[in-house]
């Protein structure tokens, strides 16, 4: 297991357990053959996010596909290293997407650039939260336009 590291910041020691991304992607118009919208096909979507979750070395233990009619997605993806979610409103082309791990190692800025690309996006919002043993949290947010 990769839980926790010690991180310095400062002269404070302090044990990381864990980073949160949390991310709001817009302008979503990538569409899958049958025509449907890709964050409008449960399946392909869990499909992509798993491709990308195991591009940065998440071990997947489950997964959980909703399709919602007339239209709709949420997917949960369990991870020994902790999960991933996205729930999609295809209607307004916006799809919000968490990704929690332990892994310090693991990419989570390649992973939401990897699924923005995946599901023509046209911008990103996302916080990075650090989550630390005293439960302090560093965080910090960025907006990305035009994948």
């Amino acid at each position: 297991m990769f839980c926790p590291a010690v991180k310095i910041y400062g002269n404070v020691e302090k044990k990381l357990y864990g980073i949160h991304w949390i991310a709001s992607f817009s302008g979503c118009r990538r569409r899958v053959d049958s025509g449907k919208l890709v964050i409008d096909d449960a399946e392909f979507l869990c499909g992509l996010i798993c491709d990308g979750l195991v591009d940065i070395g998440a071990n997947i233990f489950s997964k959980s596909v909703k399709q919602f009619y007339p239209q709709g997605a949420t997917v949960l993806i369990g991870i020994t290293e902790s999960h991933a979610s996205a729930h999609s409103w295809p209607e307004d082309g916006f799809m919000e997407f968490d990704f929690n791990t332990c892994n310090l190692d693991m990419d989570g800025n390649f992973l939401l650039d990897y699924i923005g690309k995946n599901i023509g996006a046209s911008g990103c919002s996302f916080m990075k939260i650090m989550r630390y043993e005293d439960g302090s949290e560093i965080s910090e947010k960025k907006d990305i336009f035009c994948y």
